[in-house]
């Protein structure tokens, strides 16, 4: 079962019990934050872009962690990593992983950096069709929903 953690802001986890995949972790000086950089667990980050309130704890959590990151070549020339950890695509791109497959989609938003904006669209090795998973507020929580 793939579990969702929402940890503030855009930083969230999606936890399928084997791998681990963050998204903009922007925990460090977020007062919202649900958990510190320093305790959460990733195997795969995925940066959007590289404003400090979704790059934010990238570079540390990779380090520790030994994660994979995953974004555009703009944002992840700003992380000092082994290039074995790091995973440049740009829009249109797909990259499969242990986990299933992200496919990179245009944010309507600017980036920090020149060059690097994206979304993403997440298949689980799980589900047979894709279809892309969306955020939306649901109350005072998010939650994600398949796109069905």
């Amino acid at each position: 079962m793939l579990k969702f953690i929402f940890y503030g802001h855009s930083c969230f986890c999606l936890d399928d019990g084997t791998h681990k995949v963050l998204t903009d972790p922007f925990l460090t000086g977020n007062p919202k934050a649900a958990i510190s950089a320093d305790k959460v667990e990733a195997d795969t980050i995925l940066l959007s872009h590289a404003h400090g309130d979704h790059f934010g704890d990238a570079q540390a959590i990779a380090a520790r962690t030994g994660a994979d990151v995953v974004g555009v070549p703009e944002v992840l020339g700003l992380l000092d990593l082994p290039a074995a950890k790091l995973h440049g695509m740009n829009l249109g791109g797909s990259l499969n992983l242990p986990f299933g497959k992200v496919r990179m989609t245009l944010a309507q938003h600017s980036s920090g950096v020149a060059g690097g904006r994206h979304g993403a669209v997440f298949r689980h090795a799980a589900h047979r069709q894709e279809r892309p998973a969306r955020l939306r507020d649901a109350a005072d929580r998010r939650q994600l929903h398949d796109g069905s």
